[in-house]
C-alpha cells in the first residue's frame, strides 16, 4: 500500500539586528539545531515532504533568503555569513512573513505550518505591522 506524502512547511523567520549582538553565538547554534532538525525528521520520516521559507530581517530590510525550497537547500550559518546590525522591524517581519506564507499555502490540501522566529523579542522600527496584527495573523 502506498502511503500519503505529508507536506510540513516551515518558516523560519531570524532577526539580524543589532540587538542580537549580545546573544550571536547562541542564536547561531540554535539556528543550525533547527536546520538540522528538520533536516533529520525528513529523513526519518519519508512520507513527510519539508518545505522552508528563510527569512532575515533587520532596519536595512526583511530579506528572503528561500522560500518554499527543498530541505536541502537550507544551510547552517556561522559567524561570518551571520553579521546583525541596524534596527529591528520584528512586527513587519512576522507580518509579511506570515501573510505571504498565509496566500502561498495550498487550498484544501491537509498541512502543518511550523513558524519559528529567533530573536531577542526587541522592536523597535516596524512601520507596516503592529504587535496587534501580528497578534491576529497568529489567531487566524
Amino acid at each position: 500500500m502506498e502511503t500519503k506524502q505529508h507536506n510540513v512547511y516551515n518558516l523560519i523567520i531570524l532577526d539580524e539586528s543589532g540587538s542580537i549582538e549580545d546573544i550571536k553565538k547562541p542564536t547561531i547554534r540554535g539556528f543550525n539545531e533547527i536546520v538540522q532538525t528538520i533536516k533529520d525528521v525528513e529523513t526519518k520520516f519519508p512520507e513527510q515532504k519539508h518545505y522552508i521559507s528563510f527569512v532575515t530581517f533587520n532596519g536595512v530590510g526583511i530579506k528572503e533568503m528561500l522560500w518554499n525550497e527543498e530541505v536541502s537547500k537550507l544551510n547552517l550559518i556561522n559567524e561570518e555569513l551571520y553579521q546583525p546590525s541596524q534596527s529591528t522591524p520584528l512586527y513587519d517581519a512576522l507580518g509579511k512573513s506570515i501573510s505571504r506564507l498565509k496566500e502561498d499555502l495550498p487550498k484544501n490540501i491537509t498541512y502543518n505550518v511550523l513558524v519559528t522566529v529567533l530573536t531577542d523579542g526587541e522592536e523597535n522600527a516596524s512601520q507596516i505591522y503592529s504587535g496587534e496584527d501580528v497578534k491576529k495573523l497568529i489567531e487566524e
